[in-house]
């Protein structure tokens, strides 16, 4: 009997140390920097020329969740779940003699769900794969530039990601370029009766820091 037992402990770790090699899990934390090429639009009201808007730059954002990662063989799968945090600054400059500049915030909040199919060669990895992101709110003070102000939102855009990843022990540190298939968030925009486009194609760098469990 006390061999069975024995028996049966050893069977039930190994087959935890195997499932543990196969699949696991963690917390991933990062930052963000992206990069936006948006075409300046000129605002007309009443067919005259009255405001130039330019995205001017896209401030650094924060990303954090979970990932798990599941080895086929020398192929892993790593679906990943994360919260991003991201803004970009306009600039609206007044077209009617007095020149006054005036910046503006537009702040995103998504559901990033990247997944990397990636090799591993010692404890560098390489990987790859798309990434759909969902909008979740969205704080915009381009609202302040006209009563009728509106825009089209797209509450779900696709894009690819492509990096390099190392693990030390416990610890793994992603860096990873991503770019978009389309443009961002907004489709157009509509200020004072007339209906923009800024065509804003986003690629932005990602690096993570994530802990296996």
């Amino acid at each position: 009997m006390k061999k069975v037992l024995i028996m049966l402990v050893a069977i039930t770790f190994s087959q935890q140390s195997v499932s543990a090699q196969v699949f696991s899990w963690g917390l991933r934390l990062g930052a963000v920097s992206t990069s936006i090429d948006a075409t300046p639009q000129t605002l007309s009201t009443a067919n005259i020329d009255s405001l130039l808007l330019t995205v001017s730059n896209a401030n650094f954002g924060i990303q954090g969740g979970l990932y798990t990662r599941i080895k086929l063989g020398p192929v892993y799968i790593q679906p990943e779940l994360l919260f991003t945090s991201e803004s970009y600054n306009y600039t609206k400059e007044d077209l009617n003699g007095s020149g006054i500049e005036e910046a503006l915030t537009d702040k995103f909040n998504s559901l990033d769900i990247p997944i990397m199919v990636g090799v591993k060669a010692g404890p560098i990895r390489l990987q790859g794969g798309p990434i759909g992101s969902i909008l979740i709110s969205n704080d915009n003070q381009l609202e302040m530039l006209s009563e009728t102000y509106d825009r089209k939102l797209s509450n779900l855009t696709w894009g690819y990601q492509a990096g390099l990843g190392v693990d030390i022990g416990s610890v793994n540190i992603d860096v990873k370029y991503e770019g978009g298939l389309k443009s961002a968030f907004v489709d157009d925009y509509e200020i004072f009766g007339n209906t923009y486009e800024f065509d804003a194609r986003e690629n932005r760098w990602v690096l993570t820091i994530g802990l296996r469990f």
